[in-house]
């Protein structure tokens, strides 16, 4: 798997973050002809009321959050390319592979080669 959660990211979470941004643009839209430069974060907040600013910064926190993860699944996704390149199969076997070569070459016990493997790994 490549990132658990990439399938409720993609498909649940960034449609509505979608939403959310469209949101936040049309706020910046409407305010963007305020005195003062684009940075300044007062101005988009002058003259609203409390649960206007509320949900404004709650919808900024949740798009900041989803831009996050998605940079993250795209990290996720480069180095993976690379790794599968390296195992050249199934994770699952290259693990195991790599356990039993240093059971077999320490001849260890199953529980000495977990502590083994805890310490060394």
């Amino acid at each position: 798997m490549l990132f658990p959660g990439w399938k409720r990211l993609l498909l649940a979470d960034c449609p509505r973050q979608a939403i959310n941004a469209l949101t936040l643009y049309a706020v910046y839209l409407v305010k963007k002809d305020n005195k003062g430069a684009w940075y300044d974060v007062r101005k988009y907040f002058k003259d609203n009321s409390n649960s206007t600013s509320a949900l404004t910064v709650s919808s900024f926190f949740t798009v900041a959050v989803c831009a996050g993860s998605l940079i993250l699944l795209m990290v996720a996704a480069i180095c993976y390319v690379p790794l599968l390149m390296h195992i050249r199969g199934n994770l699952k076997e290259y693990c195991c592979h790599k356990v039993d070569k240093v059971y077999h070459s320490h001849n260890l016990s199953m529980p000495v080669l977990t502590v083994f493997l805890l310490a060394h790994w």
